[in-house]
């Protein structure tokens, strides 16, 4: 079974912050050390000047960090607290036919994940989140699967062993439950 999350990785995302907030610092550094130099300047510097220049340098500086923020660390804060969670949570292990749905969902406050659609051998349907971090690699044609799976996130797949496939589904076609499923909305889960 292929896993998805490992503590390698997470280690990794956690360099990754830590050396983005290294930057941030250094950046305030950089723009505390402008300030001062304005402040010393000021003598040289006539008002218009000096007032243009801490304005830029404010302006610059606050768009900086907002933007480091919102655009390079929130995303990797986030995927590292979902790494966390994954890793400590219980597997649960499921089988059926799996399809990738083309459904992606952005969590608030959180990862942005694609809906995969698991109907098991007795028809019934259920969606499961993965995260956009892995959609690329995962099968984009419907097969039978065996998924484990965390808090309603796939943290690993593999080939099942004894599903059995339903007719309708060998024929391209899905259950009802599994329409039912597919046609019932982005947000709405199991």
């Amino acid at each position: 079974m292929k896993q998805l999350y490992h503590k390698e990785d997470l280690e990794k995302l956690k360099k990754e912050y830590k050396t983005g907030w290294w930057a941030a610092g250094i950046l305030m550094a950089l723009a505390l050390a402008a300030c001062i130099y304005l402040a010393v300047s000021a003598k040289t510097l006539t008002f218009r000047q000096h007032e243009t220049a801490a304005i830029l340098v404010f302006l610059l500086t606050g768009w900086l960090c907002l933007t480091g923020y919102y655009a390079f660390l929130d995303p990797i804060r986030r995927q590292t607290v979902h790494f966390e969670n994954m890793l400590e949570k219980e597997p649960e292990t499921l089988e059926g036919r799996v399809t990738l749905l083309k459904t992606w969902v952005r969590i608030p406050k959180s990862i942005t994940v694609r809906d995969v659609l698991l109907e098991h051998e007795d028809g019934t349907a259920k969606r499961i989140r993965l995260n956009r971090k892995f959609a690329g690699d995962f099968p984009q044609k419907t097969m039978s699967m065996k998924l484990e799976v965390r808090s309603g996130y796939i943290t690993g797949y593999g080939p099942a062993e004894d599903v059995k496939s339903s007719g309708a589904a060998e024929n391209g076609k899905n259950s009802g439950a599994a329409e039912n499923v597919k046609n019932s909305g982005a947000a709405e889960y199991d």
